[in-house]
C-alpha cells in the first residue's frame, strides 16, 4: 500500500508556507491529520477521511500535513514524527487545539468528533417562556427561525449561527411544540407548520414581517441567502 493521495479530493494539504494562511481565521474549525509515509494508518483510512472533508465541507477544513515533507511544522503542532497526530483546531481557539484520541479514525467517529466542537448558537425553544424571551431579547435584530423534525440542532444550523451569529439571533422549535408556537406567534413571529418540513422562517423587525425562506435547506444556499440578507440591513441602516 502507497501513501495516501489527496488530488481530487476536499482535503486539504498544508505545508510551513500555506499553514498560516488556512488558519488565520479564528472563526474557521480545522481537523488536521499529521502523518508519515512509512505510518501506514492514513493509507488505511484515506477513503473515510476523504469522506469526511466531503460530508462537512463548508462547515470544516479537513487538513493533512505530511510530516515526511514537513518536519518543521509538524514539530511546531507537536506532532510525533513517524506516527499518525490528528488535531482539531477549534472555533477561536487555534493556540489549544484538541487530540483525537481514538487510535482508528474512521469516517463516523472523526465526523463526531469535528460536529460535537462545531459551536452553536441556537437557542432552542421548549417551553413558551423560551419562545416569548427569544422574541423579547434585543428586539431590533433580525431572527431566524427553524421549525424542526428534530430536537437536536444540526451540523447546518450550528454552523450557519456561528457564521451570523453578531448580524442574527437563531432559535429552533420543533413542529409540535405547540406552547412554544403560540407564544411565538403571539409575540409578532408568524411561525407556520403547514407545508414542508424542516423551514426557516425570517422575522424582520423593521418590517414587522415574517418570511418563510424559499429555497434549498443546503449550506450553500443558505449561507448565500443570509449574506446577501445581512448586507441589504447594514446598507440600510447606513443609510438612516
Amino acid at each position: 500500500m502507497g501513501p495516501p493521495k489527496w488530488k481530487k479530493s476536499d482535503v486539504i494539504v498544508l505545508t510551513g508556507s500555506t499553514w498560516r494562511q488556512e488558519t488565520k481565521n479564528p472563526k474557521t474549525i480545522l481537523l488536521v491529520a499529521f502523518y508519515s509515509n512509512k505510518d501506514r494508518l492514513m493509507s488505511q483510512h484515506q477513503d473515510g477521511y476523504k469522506e469526511v472533508a466531503s460530508k462537512l465541507k463548508g462547515y470544516a477544513k479537513i487538513c493533512v500535513v505530511n510530516c515526511d515533507e514537513q518536519p518543521d511544522l509538524c514539530k511546531q503542532q507537536s506532532a510525533k514524527i513517524g506516527a499518525t497526530t490528528i488535531k482539531l483546531y477549534p472555533y477561536r481557539a487555534h493556540d489549544k487545539p484538541i487530540a483525537f484520541r481514538s487510535s482508528r479514525p474512521t469516517t463516523k467517529g472523526l465526523y463526531n468528533f469535528v460536529a460535537k466542537n462545531i459551536p452553536s448558537f441556537v437557542k432552542v425553544l421548549v417551553t413558551a417562556r423560551d419562545a416569548s424571551s427569544f422574541a423579547e431579547t434585543n428586539k431590533n435584530n433580525v431572527k431566524i427561525i427553524l421549525v424542526s423534525t428534530k430536537d437536536k440542532v444540526s451540523v447546518l444550523y450550528k454552523s450557519l449561527s456561528k457564521d451570523f451569529r453578531k448580524q442574527f439571533n437563531f432559535a429552533q422549535i420543533t413542529q409540535h411544540n405547540t406552547r412554544a408556537l403560540k407564544a411565538l406567534n403571539k409575540a409578532g413571529l408568524e411561525v407556520k407548520t403547514d407545508g414542508k418540513l424542516p423551514a426557516v422562517f425570517v422575522y424582520i423587525p423593521s418590517m414587522q414581517t415574517t418570511r418563510r425562506y424559499p429555497g434549498r435547506l443546503t449550506h450553500d444556499e443558505l449561507h448565500k441567502y443570509l449574506n446577501t440578507l445581512a448586507r441589504k440591513l447594514a446598507r440600510f441602516k447606513s443609510e438612516l
